[in-house]
């Protein structure tokens, strides 16, 4: 079975992702491979060098996401560009490692935070959305990205809303405390190998 978690910004899927891991699944992260494709894939290195500039690097020549996501969290149109060169490589990896481990026994749970917004959810059997307070995600994601409460609202508004994502999902978690997250992972884990 392949199962697609997904959520807002700091709702806590990769924490969702980890207790999976931890109960037996295979897991794969969209962010992961988004991160290696940033850093590894030229092609499209090239192409977010040549539509951003070499500001966003650092003196080692990475890309840093923190300026990347500054500058597209601010213009709607930069994001969809930078969404047109990368969404298509992110895609085709997270597809290829799910035909990878399709054949295994046993569940498989990506994480993919536009899971909704790219049209992905075909790509799953069961979907999952971790769901948390505004105010808590907006904290989470000022503190992880160093970045004011503002531009944390910016990078919210710019998914597709949590309300509309919950009317798409299979299950919902309610990420309340660690130990709720815990056993709400738990009963989905239990109901998925059913």
């Amino acid at each position: 079975m392949v199962v697609g978690l997904t959520g807002g910004m700091g709702s806590g899927k990769s924490t969702a992702l980890g207790l999976f891991k931890r109960l037996g699944c295979r897991v794969i992260s969209a962010d992961e491979i988004a991160h290696d494709v940033l850093k590894n894939n030229k092609k499209v290195y090239n192409a977010v060098i040549k539509v951003f500039g070499r500001e966003i690097t650092g003196r080692n020549g990475v890309i840093s996401r923190k300026v990347l996501g500054g500058i597209v969290f601010n213009d709607n149109n930069k994001r969809r560009k930078l969404e047109s060169i990368t969404h298509p490589v992110i895609i085709r990896e997270i597809r290829k490692k799910i035909a990878l481990e399709k054949e295994r026994e046993g569940i498989l749970v990506a994480e993919v935070p536009l899971l909704f917004e790219a049209g992905m959810h075909a790509m799953f059997d069961k979907t999952i959305v971790v769901c948390v307070a505004g105010k808590i995600a907006l904290e989470r994601i000022r503190k992880k990205e160093g970045i004011s409460i503002k531009a944390a609202r910016k990078r919210i508004k710019a998914q597709l809303p949590l309300s509309e994502k919950k009317k798409l999902a299979d299950y919902i978690i309610y990420n309340k405390s660690l130990k709720e997250l815990n056993e709400q992972v738990k009963l989905i884990h239990n109901n998925l190998k059913d």
